[in-house]
């Protein structure tokens, strides 16, 4: 809670861009020398400054040339790389480092805390489970896929509900074969990707997932209904790909529905995406990776 590792990493790239503010200064011998130092001078200054309030907060503080490069039409990384390269002295490349590393790690955590946070804390717009949607034929039967994957009746109906609302149209499908590949699509982050959990239900099928390869990463995540800091990851950092198939001898039922859009904050995504529903994880293999799609360059 007190975000001890990102204090303490602020505090590390604080120090050494305070170093590299004293180096830059070193330089200061000839006309040139005066105009390098005052450049990777006042970049290392960057990075001390958002360090050490980083440090202060436990907040994540990206250096103001960083947001500046960003306002500009530059993704994160690539700012974060130009950004790095401008200050090419030893201190300020290393204070880079640092602030790369603190960041990709605030967003494997954010991508973690979201993997397991309600479906309604992203804002879902599909199908309200009301009393009477719960009392359907199509619900009945989720429930009964998360009992017999090992979950309790009360948690089995609160997972339904969640599933019911990322969709707007709902169909018990028949049960399906051995051929079957479903396919799930996961940002990547800064250093490796998020995986894919022994429990999301959330894939789609094999022609779907081709359709959406030939789109753009910005629109692969909008269709798919991404919440909003995965949508932004994905679309700049692309995706990697998984398949699971059933378990042998095992013909499991799954779910379809339409992707629905969802409204977080100031963001949102339209959806529109058919997703295969999977309640019961335990008759299929784990996920494999099988690719990748590029973000944006």
């Amino acid at each position: 809670q007190n975000n001890i590792g990102t204090r303490l990493a602020g505090a590390a790239q604080g120090g050494v861009g305070i170093v590299g503010v004293i180096g830059s200064g070193a330089l200061c011998t000839t006309g040139w020398g005066c105009a390098a130092g005052a450049l990777t001078g006042t970049i290392s200054g960057d990075y001390a400054q958002a360090g050490i309030r980083q440090g202060i907060t436990g907040n994540a503080t990206v250096p103001y040339g960083e947001q500046v490069l960003q306002s500009l039409g530059m993704s994160p990384q690539a700012a974060a790389i130009t950004y790095g390269v401008l200050g090419i002295a030893p201190a300020a490349v290393e204070a880079a480092v640092i602030n790369k590393a603190v960041n990709a790690q605030i967003a494997t955590n954010a991508a973690t805390r979201q993997s397991y946070e309600p479906i309604a804390s992203f804002g879902a717009q599909g199908i309200k489970p009301t009393p009477l949607v719960m009392q359907s034929s199509q619900a009945q039967a989720i429930v009964n896929e998360y009992v017999a994957a090992g979950s309790s009746p009360s948690q089995a109906i609160s997972r339904t509900r969640d599933l019911i609302e990322t969709g707007t149209t709902m169909s018990i499908s028949p049960t399906v074969g051995q051929g079957v590949e479903l396919i799930k699509v996961v940002p990547k982050a800064a250093i490796g990707g998020d995986g894919v959990s022994t429990y999301t239900p959330f894939f789609v099928t094999r022609q779907e997932f081709e359709s959406l390869s030939k789109l753009p990463a910005n629109e692969i995540a909008q269709r798919l209904g991404l919440p909003a800091e995965q949508g932004v990851r994905g679309s700049q950092l692309g995706f990697d790909v998984y398949a699971i198939k059933p378990q042998p001898g095992i013909t499991p039922k799954v779910f379809f529905s339409k992707v629905a859009p969802i409204q977080q904050g100031s963001y949102s995504a339209s959806g529109g995406a058919q997703q295969v529903l999977v309640p019961n994880r335990s008759v299929w293999t784990e996920a494999i990776k099988i690719g990748s799609l590029p973000g944006v360059r």
